[in-house]
């Protein structure tokens, strides 16, 4: 059971967590595959259950006697009311029925049962002709695993019937399973062998000849009924967003400078002054970008306002690499001996060196 805490752990960590890791590691794959070796070879009693409920995914493994006769109907149900409680939908949303004549020389066998919430460990790398950018699945991810002598039943004498919830109305719903062997082993939507028999607004019935994990691929193309471009912006509302913006900030720069040279006090220390000529180099930087707008005209001005603005932004990047060395200093060689005259030393280099 704690292994199935983990991986239930790790399949609730933020989604581009998972995607970047699972296709970089193919670490979903992995998870999945853990799974199924905890399905097979967890040591259960005849008619002794396992179940585990997580807030991925909950799983459910019996073993029972099966004959022709027997109609194995797992109990999503109790998965689906103990990992998101009572549905509201009219219909379950995952049933599936499989009959006993469907496996071949019907014995003892061990029955897994599992339902995902979402399809966080389903991500497919690459878009193929079955799921692409407007392809969306929505359902739950139900999984059927039939374990004969720790070996997985894949091809069926009869289809099994899988019932699943939709949680949106879209046209075109498709049939798949997660086809572990495609992508080079990293996993894709597959359609082979799965046909809709039946759909409603609540939930869509498919066949399929053979277990792994189903679930309903929807375009959602067909939503997007609006397809007016979107309304542009217009230029003179942006202009003033940016005018508005860099004189906000002139304002707070301009008051800052005054307030440090109003008292004494306030300018003493290295930091203090480095911070004062920061800011004075921020101001001119505003001030020569505000101007610039207006003297494109004139081609002598445009010049002139250009090499100024280049050299306020190099003396702003200036001071703020002086102010990260003085922070270095005092946070990291706090026993090392003062430089001399620093403070000095750092206004000729970051107002002559720009230059």
């Amino acid at each position: 059971m704690d292994i199935l805490r983990v991986v239930d752990q790790l399949a609730s960590a933020p989604q581009d967590s998972i995607n970047s890791s699972h296709r970089n590691t193919n670490s979903s794959s992995r998870l999945l595959n853990i799974l199924q070796i905890v399905t097979k070879n967890v040591p259960l009693e005849e008619n002794q259950t396992l179940n585990f409920f997580g807030e991925a995914f909950g799983l459910c493994v019996q073993t029972i006697m099966v004959d022709p006769d027997t109609i194995i109907v797992p109990d999503y149900s109790k998965i689906t009311n103990s990992i998101i409680g009572n549905s509201n939908m009219g219909s379950p949303l995952a049933d599936i029925v499989l009959p006993g004549s469907a496996i071949p020389n019907s014995s003892a066998l061990r029955i897994s049962a599992a339902l995902h919430t979402d399809d966080t460990l389903f991500q497919q790398r690459n878009t193929t002709d079955i799921f692409s950018s407007s392809t969306s699945v929505s359902s739950f991810v139900a999984s059927l695993s039939i374990i004969k002598n720790r070996q997985e039943i894949s091809d069926l004498e009869d289809p099994v019937q899988i019932t699943l919830g939709i949680m949106s109305q879209v046209e075109s719903p498709r049939c798949t399973f997660w086809d572990f062997l495609s992508d080079d082993g990293f996993g894709a939507w597959n359609t082979s062998g799965c046909n809709v028999t039946n759909s409603t607004n609540d939930n869509i019935v498919c066949e399929c000849d053979h277990l792994t994990n189903f679930a309903i691929l929807l375009d959602i193309s067909p939503e997007q009924n609006d397809t007016s471009p979107p309304i542009p912006l217009p230029p003179q509302f942006l202009t003033a967003v940016s005018y508005i913006g860099t004189i906000i900030s002139i304002f707070c720069l301009i008051i800052t400078i005054l307030t440090y040279l109003a008292d004494k006090k306030l300018r003493q220390g290295v930091h203090r002054q480095l911070l004062i000529n920061l800011s004075i180099a921020l101001t001119g930087l505003y001030v020569t970008f505000i101007i610039s707008t207006f003297s494109m005209a004139i081609w002598q001005w445009c010049i002139i306002i250009s090499a100024l603005m280049q050299y306020f932004f190099l003396a702003t990047f200036f001071w703020m690499t002086a102010d990260a060395i003085n922070l270095y200093r005092k946070l990291v060689q706090v026993f090392k001996p003062d430089i001399k005259n620093f403070v000095g030393i750092t206004m000729a280099t970051c107002w002559v060196v720009p230059a």
